[in-house]
Parts: C-alpha cells; sequence; structure tokens
C-alpha cells in the first residue's frame, strides 16, 4: 500500500500536499502543539520522497527541552521502528501522547491525551482514505464508463502485447495452441466484445502455463540423465593440477596413480599385507594347518614377468 502514498506522478503529488494541509490543519483545530504538528508534517513529507529513515532528522533532535526530547523520540520510533506506513494506518507511537502530555496545560492532562489520540486517529484515516480513492479513480477510472472504458483499453493492450509476441517467437506456445493466433487476425481480435477477449486472453494465458509444465517435465527428464554434480572437498580436483588420472580412494589418504611402475609396487605391497594377515588367521587357529606360511606368500602374491 506505500505505492499509494509514495506515488512519484505530478497530479498523486499535489493531492498528497493537499491532503497532508488538510491533516495539518484539522490538528490545529483540535489545538495540537505546533511542534508535533510540524514533526508530523516533516515525517509525511519524507516518507513521500523516499528518503533513507536513517537519514531523516528530527527537527527537535539535540534540543534539551524534555518536551522537546520525547517529541523526538516519538519521531524515530515512528519512522525506524513503527513506519510512517503503519502511522497512515492509525498505528502510532505512544510517545506521541507522551509529547502531547508535555506540550500541554497541566489540568485535565489525561483527558487531553486521550481525546487528541483518537482524534489524531481518525484523521489519519480520512488522510488514507482520500489519497487511496484519488489513486484508484486515476487508475480505474472515476466513473463506470471510465471504468468500463480503462479495462476494455487493458484487454486490447495485453492481445496486442500477445500477438506481438507471437509474432516474434511462435514456440512461446505449443503447436496444438498455435491456432489460438491463426484462426483470427489480431484486427478481428481487438474488434471482439469484452467477454470474448477477456475469455479469449484466458486461454493464451492458460497455453503458456502448459509450456511452462512441459518444460518443467523435460528439465527433470534430463536431470535423470545428466544429474548435476557438486564434487565435495574429499573428491575436488586441485585448480592448478592438470592431471585427470589422480583420485582419492576411499578410507586412503594417498594418492593412487596409474603410473605402471607405481601400480606394480603398490599392488604387491598391497597383495603381501593381505597374504600375511591371511597367513597369520591360519596358524592362530587350533586346525592344523593345510599349507605353510611361505607356500601360501607364495600362491597369494601375484606374479610378475
Amino acid at each position: 500500500m506505500d505505492h499509494v502514498f509514495q506515488c512519484s506522478h505530478p497530479e498523486a503529488v499535489q493531492h498528497c500536499q493537499k491532503c497532508l494541509d488538510t491533516l495539518t490543519t484539522t490538528l490545529q483545530h483540535h489545538r495540537t502543539p505546533q511542534p508535533i504538528i510540524d514533526a508530523i508534517s516533516h515525517g509525511f513529507t519524507s516518507w513521500f520522497q523516499r528518503t533513507d529513515p536513517q537519514a531523516v532528522r528530527a527537527l527537535t533532535a539535540g534540543s534539551l527541552r524534555e518536551p522537546d526530547a520525547v517529541l523526538t523520540s516519538a519521531f524515530y520510533e515512528q519512522f525506524r521502528e513503527i513506519g510512517w506506513g503503519s502511522m497512515s494506518l492509525g498505528r502510532i507511537s505512544r510517545c506521541w501522547v507522551s509529547s502531547v502530555t508535555q506540550y500541554s496545560p497541566t489540568s485535565s492532562v489525561h483527558d487531553t491525551s486521550l481525546q487528541w489520540s483518537s482524534i489524531f486517529i481518525a484523521a489519519l484515516w480520512k488522510f488514507s482514505r482520500d489519497l487511496w480513492k484519488f489513486r484508484n479513480e486515476v487508475v480505474h477510472g472515476a466513473t463506470i464508463e471510465e471504468q468500463a472504458t480503462r479495462q476494455l483499453e487493458q484487454l486490447k493492450a495485453q492481445i496486442t502485447q500477445y500477438y506481438t509476441k507471437f509474432h516474434d517467437n511462435p514456440d512461446f506456445v505449443l503447436g496444438r495452441h498455435q491456432f489460438l493466433f491463426h484462426s483470427r487476425s489480431m484486427e478481428e481480435r481487438l474488434q471482439a466484445s469484452y467477454d470474448t477477449m477477456a475469455a479469449w486472453i484466458r486461454s493464451v494465458e492458460e497455453a503458456i502455463k502448459v509450456v511452462r509444465h512441459h518444460e518443467d517435465n523435460l528439465r527433470e527428464l534430463t536431470q535423470v540423465f545428466f544429474p548435476t554434480s557438486h564434487p565435495t572437498d574429499s573428491t575436488a580436483q586441485d585448480s592448478e593440477s592438470d592431471s585427470t588420472y589422480t583420485y582419492h580412494s576411499i578410507g586412503s589418504e594417498e594418492d593412487l596413480s596409474l603410473d605402471p611402475t607405481e601400480a606394480t609396487t603398490n599392488t604387491m605391497s598391497l597383495a603381501a599385507s593381505s597374504a600375511s594377515v591371511f597367513t597369520q588367521l591360519i596358524y592362530d587357529s587350533d586346525d592344523e594347518s593345510i599349507c605353510s606360511e611361505d607356500s601360501l606368500s607364495n600362491e597369494l602374491l601375484p606374479h610378475y614377468p
């Protein structure tokens, strides 16, 4: 809803200022202290201009007077914590009421502050309603005839956009849906009734959804045959290495290479280690050994020429 208040169109800006003047006049009529009116006007003006909240400075910032200090707290709390958009909907900081109490006479302060908060919230609601109504009339039209004309123009603009897109890229809909553009020309579509144009636009939108669904299915099927792999730290290749044959084996911290000499040495070492373990298991058993240690080792070790 912030865009309704922060619209940069010249007519919208002029109307916002007019509504803000009405709000300040209402507060003045109910004897709101002038520093509070100035703070509210300054806050709304800064918010309309989309000023960074951290760059906005309260008019009473730096004052050592107690009422000014309370008003400064109300301004910063509203701007940086609650939000000025929330204030336009009636959600105000309690410090605003406290600031009214500080600036008002000491007699019947409690009743005055409560009455002022109710008047202030009601004025904010009227302020927001006037802004929304003005912009709604500008966008959609003030009368029924204007609203119908705006809606008809929007339909025609959308039809023209779809036909232009189809002319540039006929594949933006599937082949079985291209009859939507071949059956009638764009000029004929634009001369149709409101309901006919709206129904055609809905049909084109459904055809676009079918294309997107078809593309999603193809993407899922592609992932089955070409899965996206993300190498982990343990299997990642060194960016500076140009070898594609070195890898890290599971459970081992040493690299295995396809170099013939190193492969022979590593294979013989592994075989000898396996033979030694297997021999130890046999001789630790209670059964009688069926072969000697030397013969077992010779059988398990591979023979290389």
